[in-house]
């Protein structure tokens, strides 16, 4: 059985038809999440400049029951999900927002963040999108969860 394209063909059809076999923890990877980089702040007070900083660590939790050795290879995710928090997009040109009336009343509420809210909830999904999978487990986003303070 030579090279050929006959060959080459058959071979990367086949080889394609089997990535969905692929199990699901070998699409697992850290990139693009909190297990690969923070945003870690840089000085000692007041405002402060933030940098990529370290990955949170995986905890594993032994206070109901100690973890068994080679767990990894019996890992069975149950789902997988993405969490937002406090998500707010604003309107810095609503008349609805009073500003107005805070020299009147002696106080500020001027956020001047504010008014980037719409682009970066854009750069927030993007990102999460770029993700697409558990990072541990590999296991595609099962749903999103927003929760507020």
């Amino acid at each position: 059985m030579g090279f050929n394209r006959r060959n080459f063909l058959l071979a990367m059809g086949v080889g394609a038809a089997g990535v969905p076999l692929l199990h699901p923890q070998a699409m697992a990877s850290t990139a693009g999440t909190t297990l690969e980089t923070t945003a870690t702040p840089v000085g000692a007070s007041g405002y402060r400049r933030l940098t990529a900083g370290p990955g949170w660590p995986t905890v594993i939790r032994a206070d109901l029951v100690a973890a068994k050795p080679n767990r990894e290879a019996r890992r069975q995710a149950l789902a997988s999900f993405v969490q937002f928090s406090d998500m707010h997009i604003c309107d810095a040109q609503s008349p609805l927002r009073f500003e107005y009336l805070h020299p009147i009343m002696g106080s500020s509420a001027h956020r001047p963040q504010e008014t980037l809210t719409a682009q970066g909830s854009t750069a927030l999904v993007k990102r999460v999108n770029a993700v697409k999978h558990g990072p541990l487990t590999g296991r595609k986003f099962d749903f999103l969860m927003t929760t507020v303070n």
